[in-house]
């Protein structure tokens, strides 16, 4: 009891001793202001900022100190200016002052002068009022994160400049898909045609050779499946309809040419798409289908998928689910047979959608891509 007493006695001086400490060697802006905004006391590291003497910036407003832009020089400037109504520093002290709320991490940022030159500088913001004596007082806090700021906003700009990278990337490659398709229709196609017709001849005109017309009729044959499978291909790298009728046209097309490829009962349900698309989302949404239905006939041993297109006010959802194995999500990043989801994400991405992958071992799966209605302008 006689040491619960002990503690109870010195705990104040112990703990205001700590908060001098802290005051004094915190490397962080830290002073105190009357209701005239005018500093009261200040810490060392505050003094080393504003490269004075502590006892001279005493009764000075805090604009001044801090060499603010509009006030440095001149104390009488500080909250007179046309800048001080937008100052978010003394709006939020003036507010501890009138309601008491204290303010935790604000982010703010002041023009200030560093080096003889005025620069932007970010900071976290924290006031809380106090009572010395019968003074009302305000602490601000603000802790420098001008450095953070920028390796965030260099960041971002990376992310801006990568994103743009991988648009122009996607861009590329559909204008390339579009060549060979083109290529393949017309030069690969149209030569092949003139093979067959050839071939066509020199069998009718082999009448009397049973023999050579049977080995010239297998090379008609072998003509006509390399033809469909040039067409196959050609349709596969940009299919026509994508371009001539829209999306909805084009997943029912490729979805119609997979129930017959593999045998799976495959439904397309398609609401709200009396108007196109922009190209470039017709595209992406018709790669992430085709893409799905890609996997589901290699790995998901499904017999049943289908494929809801919807299209509102809200936005846009394409949903491709099947009744297969399924597999786990968590397993998308680490395994190289999900690369193609990851492909996936990254185009929805692209179109600022998300891509919701659900699934379970035994119980199939369901790929949801959801695109907000402001991102399809």
């Amino acid at each position: 009891m006689a040491t619960g007493k002990r503690q109870e006695a010195i705990y104040p001086e112990e703990s205001e001793a700590n908060l001098a400490v802290l005051y004094q060697n915190a490397p962080v802006i830290m002073f105190l202001v009357d209701e005239e905004r005018r500093i009261f006391n200040l810490n060392p590291f505050t003094a080393a900022f504003a490269d004075c003497p502590a006892a001279e910036v005493i009764g000075r407003r805090g604009g001044e100190v801090l060499h603010c832009r509009y006030c440095d020089g001149d104390s009488g400037d500080c909250g007179s200016t046309p800048a001080c109504r937008q100052c978010r520093l003394r709006q939020t002290v003036r507010d501890t002052f009138e309601t008491g709320q204290d303010y935790n991490n604000v982010e703010i940022n002041l023009s200030v002068k560093i080096k003889e030159e005025y620069k932007e500088v970010y900071f976290l913001l924290s006031t809380k009022k106090l009572v010395i004596g019968d003074q009302p007082l305000v602490l601000v806090c603000l802790f420098d994160i001008t450095e953070r700021k920028l390796m965030e906003e260099a960041l971002q700009e990376s992310y801006v400049q990568i994103e743009a990278l991988s648009k122009r990337t996607l861009n590329a490659m559909e204008e390339e898909r579009k060549r060979l398709a083109r290529e393949l229709h017309d030069e690969v196609g149209q030569a092949l045609t003139a093979v067959k017709l050839d071939l066509q001849m020199i069998h009718d005109d082999l009448a009397g050779f049973i023999h050579q017309r049977e080995r010239v009729a297998k090379g008609i044959t072998l003509v006509d499946r390399t033809l469909q499978l040039v067409r196959q291909q050609s349709v596969s790298l940009r299919p026509p309809v994508l371009d001539d009728l829209g999306l909805e046209s084009a997943i029912r097309d490729m979805v119609q040419g997979f129930k017959e490829r593999t045998g799976i009962q495959t439904t397309v349900r398609a609401y709200g798409f009396s108007k196109r698309l922009p190209p470039e989302m017709e595209t992406a949404l018709y790669r992430c289908v085709q893409e799905s239905l890609t996997n589901i006939m290699r790995h998901a041993r499904a017999s049943r998928v289908t494929v809801t297109l919807v299209h509102n006010a809200q936005g846009l959802t394409v949903q491709i689910e099947d009744n297969g194995i399924g597999f786990d999500p968590g397993s998308i990043c680490v395994s190289p047979d999900h690369t193609g989801l990851t492909g996936m994400r990254e185009r929805v991405k692209l179109l600022g959608g998300e891509l919701i992958i659900e699934s379970e071992k035994g119980r199939g799966t369901r790929i949801t891509i959801k695109i907000p209605c402001t991102n399809q302008k």
